[in-house]
Formats: structure tokens, C-alpha cells, sequence
């Protein structure tokens, strides 16, 4: 499956179905977790992320493990009965 984006160049792009890292409106579509409780997992050390800067820099790109998050759900599912 891929997922079909739309850059500002205009052109249509494909993204991977399954892509490693993630910005919180994708983590949002794919996971449904609101950006607030990305960082409150990411705080409590449940999922990995990486914010992207320049050296210097206050601000950047924060981008979610996708495979921590996957990881997180697995470990919290519950047994139906």
C-alpha cells in the first residue's frame, strides 16, 4: 500500500505505507495519538524520537520511531475473552 502526497513543487509523490520516522500529523493519521500524547509517552520514555536542527538552532523537527510506537501498542494489548 502507499499513501500519495501532494508537495509544493506540484507533483505527486509516493511515501512508503510504513515509513520509519514520522512527524506528529502523520503519527496522528496513522496511530491516532494526538501530538500531546507523543510527547508524553516520548517523556515517559514508552517511544523513541529525534528532534532534527542545525547546530545552534532553537528550534528543528521533532519525528517519531514508528517502530517504537508499533512496539508500544504491542506491549499494551489486551487479551479479549
Amino acid at each position: 500500500m502507499v499513501i500519495q502526497s501532494i508537495p509544493t513543487t506540484g507533483t505527486v509523490e509516493s511515501v512508503p505505507a510504513s515509513p520509519e520516522f514520522v512527524d506528529a500529523k502523520v503519527a496522528r493519521r496513522i496511530f491516532g495519538f494526538s501530538r500531546a500524547h507523543l510527547y508524553n509517552l516520548t517523556a515517559e520514555g514508552k517511544i523513541r524520537s529525534a528532534c532534527i536542527r542545525r547546530p545552534g538552532a532553537f528550534r528543528g523537527r521533532r519525528l517519531w520511531c514508528c517502530q517504537s510506537i508499533r512496539d508500544f501498542l504491542r506491549a499494551n494489548i489486551e487479551e479479549t475473552k
